[in-house]
């Protein structure tokens, strides 16, 4: 039990500076276009490593780091592989 404490607490100190790289990048370029990949895996790990812990603690709050997860794995992949772009109109 004392391994799954350590992961969260990592995970948690990863979840509190996850938004870091994404305002160094935007006070760097003057500029909020776009997102930092770096931001996106620390808040993907972040989830993994929470995982564990709410499962065995407190099972319910495990779904929000599931969709989380799924989601955040969408935006990465989107992010790596966008697709063509074209116009609407």
């Amino acid at each position: 039990m004392y391994y799954l404490e350590i992961l969260a607490f990592i995970g948690t100190i990863l979840s509190v500076a996850k938004c870091l790289p994404q305002a160094y990048d935007s006070w760097k370029t003057k500029s909020s276009k776009g997102l930092n990949a770096c931001t996106l895996w620390a808040w993907l790990l972040s989830c993994l490593l929470l995982i564990p812990y709410c499962f065995t603690t407190a099972p319910p709050m495990v779904m929000p780091y599931v969709f989380n997860v799924g989601f955040v794995s969408l935006m990465l992949f989107y992010y790596y592989f966008p697709g063509p772009t074209k116009k609407i109109l």
